[in-house]
């Protein structure tokens, strides 16, 4: 049996195509300037101390949880614990999705090869798409860096559709949006769990 004909790519956005400059600095460091912000400035010395005290309770394999949760609800709950460690008395859903939405507010930086990658991919008359786990507050910088390669209609963001990989229906829309059935799209990504399985 003949393998289906591959008509378009989606690529995955972070840590496929770009990752955010704060990447490097460590967890509290980086959770310091998403809380600054979306308002909220604490130190990375408190967000630190939150760390541990929540590690220390929950264990150590929660914090592990946040770093591989993929839905808004989940990130956003990790949020609120954190904010309760902190002394912050707003854990409103509102507080927490401006700190979700805030992540994709970070300075994004391409990788060496991204736009050679998208344009090599391009150039062999592939449909090239975003399939993200991200806020809509990222489709901004993904226009800025990659628009002129990647038309926004085939930009899909999981806060956008109310679904999230490994969900099989956000793989579905997507092929829909680039008019390709999902047999014959091909998926780009850095997790095995979130970019393959569904």
């Amino acid at each position: 049996m003949d393998k289906p004909l591959v008509r378009s790519v989606f690529f995955d956005w972070d840590r496929t195509l770009a990752y955010t400059k704060s990447s490097p600095e460590g967890m509290a460091a980086h959770l310091a300037r998403m809380f600054g912000i979306a308002g909220l400035p604490y130190a990375e010395e408190q967000i630190e101390a939150a760390l541990r005290h929540y590690a220390a309770e929950a264990g150590p394999e929660k914090v592990q949880e946040f770093k591989e949760a993929q839905t808004r609800r989940d990130i956003c709950r990790f949020y609120a614990q954190l904010l309760t460690r902190l002394g912050h008395d707003d854990t409103s859903w509102e507080q927490l999705v401006a700190i979700y939405r805030a992540y994709a507010r970070l300075p994004w930086v391409l990788y060496d090869d991204s736009r050679a990658a998208l344009e090599a991919v391009l150039d062999q008359g592939f449909i090239v798409g975003i399939l993200s786990n991200t806020s809509v507050t990222a489709r901004q910088f993904i226009t800025q860096l990659v628009g002129d390669l990647v038309p926004a209609q085939h930009i899909i963001i999981s806060e956008e559709l109310g679904v999230h990989k490994p969900a099989k229906t956000i793989f579905i829309r997507a092929a829909a949006r680039l008019r390709t059935p999902p047999e014959n799209c091909l998926m780009v990504g850095d997790n095995l769990a979130v970019d393959a399985v569904g």
